[in-house]
């Protein structure tokens, strides 16, 4: 029987000023925190710039041995772990669909967005440990992003179930700010296709306690969000789940690392979630059946949803196409009218400006939209694959 602490934090580590308040001090604080060695497992989001992992490498590379980051996209994954347990084997699977390129102030796209494998030799045990940050969700009325993040929710569903088997590893762990909330289909998805059991859910209630992200007592939660969701957002996980012949028991699950001593400010603008579980051999340990009543409901109201995005990317095409051909004719009209010679450089600018219109159009519609249909278009196919497998 052995004890294992894991916790999981989003640190908020946007490297622009205007969009992320006081970096450098929270990632300080961060490190001073975790280098105390309460924890045998770390698993961090949104540590976007390569300096701020220095920072913490820096303060905890004492206390714990082992650690990696998932480099992916433009800027990285922004997810990294740390860990007083030897990490044996690293893979990152990078989801098909991650936003929208041209959403720079969102930027998911450049992240790369995926699932961190790691597989850990824990004392006689091997670890298999899944890390993930999921496409954010940006406008909770109209959320352009909701096919997206629920195709990747499927991806790591299925991911976790095909290759998490007891042959690879005796107990799974998935940890990390999945943008999603117990209610949302993406939780759900995850939960029942994987297998997996909420740490949370294991001890406590489904209450205002376990809340994660946008809390009132958070000193960096805006008073817009306080408006729709009064009581914050559960959005951060610790997920378990025993293979056969191994027991995982949750003995303690908690919502941690809020303010910082000293400081009338957080860690992040989410709170983190820490686990204590107990794992030991057993032949008694839960055995996992799926039971296809609630998996296929789940199922259909994803591949809808898949398909509703589907016709947006269409209409989205269509957009661009009309926008590509009014740039064209734009530019032959201004190209082709006389004007005063003082007002050329005016028209040079316009006609460059037209031109990046066009281009940006015709990618988007060529390309973008191609991959956009093509990453839906599998996830459905696979829906349905999974669907017709549990008819059989």
């Amino acid at each position: 029987m052995s004890q294992l602490k894991v916790l999981t934090l989003n640190c908020w580590g946007v490297p622009a000023p205007v969009a992320c308040q006081l970096r450098m001090e929270r990632m300080t604080a961060i490190g001073d925190r975790l280098k105390r060695g309460d924890y045998d497992l770390v698993v961090l989001q949104e540590v976007w710039d390569k300096g701020d992992f220095k920072i913490l490498l820096d303060r905890v590379s004492e206390v714990f041995t082992y650690n990696h980051y998932f480099y992916s996209g433009a800027i990285g994954s922004g997810v990294c772990v740390f860990s007083k347990y030897s990490i044996r084997e690293t893979f990152y699977y990078r989801f098909s669909l991650n936003g929208y390129a041209h959403k720079v102030l969102h930027g998911d796209w450049f992240g790369g967005k995926g699932v961190g494998m790691c597989i850990l030799k824990f004392g006689d045990f091997r670890l298999g440990l899944f890390c993930t940050h999921l496409h954010a969700e940006y406008n909770e009325v109209n959320d352009e992003y909701l096919a997206h993040r629920v195709s990747q929710a499927f991806e790591m569903s299925q991911l976790i179930k095909l290759t998490a088997t007891k042959h690879l590893c005796d107990f799974v762990i998935t940890a990390g700010d999945f943008n999603l909330q117990p209610t949302d289909l993406g939780y759900k998805i995850l939960r029942e296709n994987a297998q997996l059991r909420d740490a949370w859910l294991e001890l406590n209630d489904e209450n205002d306690a376990g809340k994660t992200c946008d809390i009132p007592s958070n000193y960096f939660t805006k008073p817009s969000m306080l408006q729709m969701f009064p009581n914050g957002k559960r959005l951060d996980y610790i997920l378990v789940r025993n293979n056969e012949g191994t027991s995982v028991e949750v003995v303690s699950c908690q919502v941690t690392m809020g303010k910082i001593p000293g400081h009338p400010y957080n860690y992040s603008d989410h709170e983190g979630v820490g686990a204590t579980l107990v794992i030991s051999k057993s032949n008694n340990a839960p055995r996992y059946d799926q039971d296809p009543s609630h998996l296929n409901p789940l199922l259909s109201e994803a591949e809808s949803l898949i398909e509703r995005g589907m016709t947006k990317v269409s209409s989205n095409s269509q957009f661009y196409t009309i926008l590509a051909v009014m740039s064209v004719c734009l530019l032959y009209m201004v190209s082709s009218i006389d004007i005063p010679s003082w007002l050329g450089l005016v028209r040079g600018m316009l006609l460059v400006a037209l031109t990046l219109l066009f281009g940006f159009c015709i990618w988007n519609k060529a390309i973008l939209s191609r991959i956009e249909t093509h990453g839906l278009m599998a996830t459905k196919q696979d829906i349905k694959n999974l669907l017709q497998s549990q008819k059989s």
